[in-house]
C-alpha cells in the first residue's frame, strides 16, 4: 500500500531541509556548522515557547492551547521519525553522530531518560494543572 518507509521519509526530510538551509544561507558566507546552529536556535525557541506556554499560561488561554497543539505535534513527529527531526538535521549539518540534541547541554542527563517518559510527565503535569485551575476552556 505504502511505497516508501519511515526511514525513507526521514532521510528525505533531513536531506531536503539541509539542502534548502544551505541554499538559503551559504551565499551569505555561512558554513554548515553555523547553519546547524541556526537550526539549533530554532529548535530551542520552538521547544522553549511550547514549554513556557504549557507551564505558565492559564489553561484556557490561546497561548496555552497553541503550546499544547505544538507539543502534541512534536510528540507525534517523534514517534514517526523515531526521534527528533531537528536533532537529526543538526547532526547531518554538523556531520556528527555524537550530538544528542539540546537536552544534552543541561547539567543533568535528561536525554538518557527518554523523550516518551518526559512527554508523559509533561502530559500529567498539564492535566493536573488544568484540573486544579478550572479546566481547559474556563477557569477561576
Amino acid at each position: 500500500m505504502f511505497k516508501h518507509t519511515r526511514k525513507y521519509h526521514t532521510k528525505l526530510v533531513i536531506d531536503n531541509v539541509s539542502r534548502g538551509m544551505c541554499w538559503l544561507f551559504e551565499p551569505f558566507g555561512f558554513s554548515r556548522k553555523m547553519i546547524g546552529f541556526f537550526v539549533f536556535l530554532f529548535h530551542w525557541t520552538l521547544t522553549a515557547s511550547a514549554l513556557v506556554a504549557l507551564c505558565f499560561e492559564p489553561c484556557h488561554s490561546t497561548a496555552f492551547l497553541l503550546g499544547m497543539g505544538l507539543w502534541v505535534a512534536v510528540f507525534i513527529h517523534h514517534f514517526y521519525f523515531h526521534g527528533c527531526i531537528f536533532t537529526k538535521i543538526e547532526r547531518h549539518l554538523w556531520k556528527t553522530d555524537q550530538w544528542k540534541g539540546p537536552w544534552s547541554l543541561l547539567p543533568f542527563p535528561i536525554h538518557d531518560i527518554g523523550y516518551i517518559t518526559w512527554g508523559v510527565l509533561l502530559t500529567l503535569f498539564v492535566l493536573i494543572k488544568c484540573k486544579l485551575y478550572g479546566g481547559m476552556f474556563g477557569g477561576r
